[in-house]
């Protein structure tokens, strides 16, 4: 088994968080943005794989290098 199918990484309770955190930032009308590395843009996957992201996702910069 490969490193990714250890998990499950856009499961109903992953998809969820990101919903619960998309949600009070788009009522707030604040916007989200990410910096990543070793998640390889797992992340910013995550949060626009829910429907709607858009209007508080504005992007990310994943910077990943193998040593």
């Amino acid at each position: 088994m490969d490193q990714v199918e250890k998990y499950d990484l856009f499961s109903t309770s992953n998809l969820q968080e990101a919903g619960e955190i998309l949600g009070p930032l788009n009522s707030a009308g604040l916007a989200l943005g990410t910096a990543e590395s070793l998640t390889g843009g797992l992340l910013s996957a995550i949060f626009t794989a829910i429907p709607g992201a858009s209007e508080v996702f504005t992007g990310g910069i994943t910077v990943y290098q193998t040593p």
